[in-house]
């Protein structure tokens, strides 16, 4: 059964975010949260990742009751860390035995326009950076 925690309780300020994504070998995944303030959290080297539009996957993708607990307070705290989820269980099958041998996190970033699931083997860094205005 897919369990979601909140990750960075209270960390990343409650907004509407504009989300950039950067990916590549040598900087890994980071995605920046923009809004007066730029919220950073970079995943480093990753083992996959997936972008949905945020206004249709939350039905079937995820389980509802999880969802239903966080979508009242519009997912104000933007980062959760799944157990069991969907997501991580079809990497594993694809993976063929190797998810079986290495330990990793599945996180989910919900955005105003995205749904972003990242499995990694390490855990994200979180960096603020505050706006000059």
């Amino acid at each position: 059964m897919e369990i979601w925690q909140e990750f960075f309780k209270g960390r990343i300020p409650k907004a509407i975010y504009e989300t950039n994504i950067k990916f590549g070998e040598k900087t890994g995944l980071i995605i920046e949260l923009l809004n007066d303030d730029t919220i950073i959290i970079d995943f480093g080297n990753i083992i996959s990742f997936r972008v949905l539009e945020e206004g249709f996957v939350q039905t079937d993708i995820y389980q509802k009751d999880e969802v239903d607990k966080y979508k009242d307070s519009g997912f104000s705290n933007v980062i959760y860390r799944v157990e069991e989820g969907k997501y991580a269980k079809y990497i594993e099958e694809i993976a063929d035995g190797y998810m079986n041998i290495i330990d990793y996190y599945h996180f989910i970033i919900i955005t105003q326009n995205y749904n972003i699931d990242i499995i990694t083997e390490y855990l994200p860094e979180l960096y603020i950076e505050k706006s000059c205005n």
